[in-house]
């Protein structure tokens, strides 16, 4: 029960830091780096824009926690790895709206891209390791 609450909080925190920040979404956007837009009279779409980004944000951060719940109370092992490897897939999946959100997808893909294979390898390692151990 302690781990799923320091993982709540885990998220929680991720989420707030954020949301802490909308203000700098859109200071010093060029014309070019919104897709030919002027941010002059189009306030309203980009903060809608950058609204949609956070609220998919935050049901993905929900459905992490169902999985986390998973990893916590799972049936056995397979289902606790799979769980595990589901929120480093959502994982990959904030992370790049993240970068849609701070104007820096060129960075967060590349660290997608890095957190993606390690995803893989532990699983790849863990499902080794309970095959030759014979879990459950």
């Amino acid at each position: 029960m302690k781990r799923l609450i320091v993982g709540i909080l885990v998220v929680l925190s991720a989420i707030a830091a954020v949301a802490d920040e909308p203000s700098t979404i859109l200071d010093n956007m060029t014309s070019s780096e919104l897709g030919g837009f002027s941010t002059v009279g189009n306030e309203h779409f980009l903060w809608g824009l950058v609204g949609f980004f956070l609220t998919i944000t935050l049901i993905l951060a929900f459905f992490v926690l169902l999985c986390l719940y998973r990893v916590v109370r799972g049936p056995g092992v397979f289902n606790r790895m799979i769980g595990g490897s589901v929120i480093g897939t959502k994982t990959l999946v904030i992370l790049t709206l993240m970068g849609f959100l701070y104007k820096r997808v060129d960075m967060f893909v590349d660290i997608c891209l890095v957190y993606a294979l390690l995803n893989f390898i532990a699983t790849l390692a863990a499902a080794k390791y309970f095959q030759r151990k014979g879990a459950k």
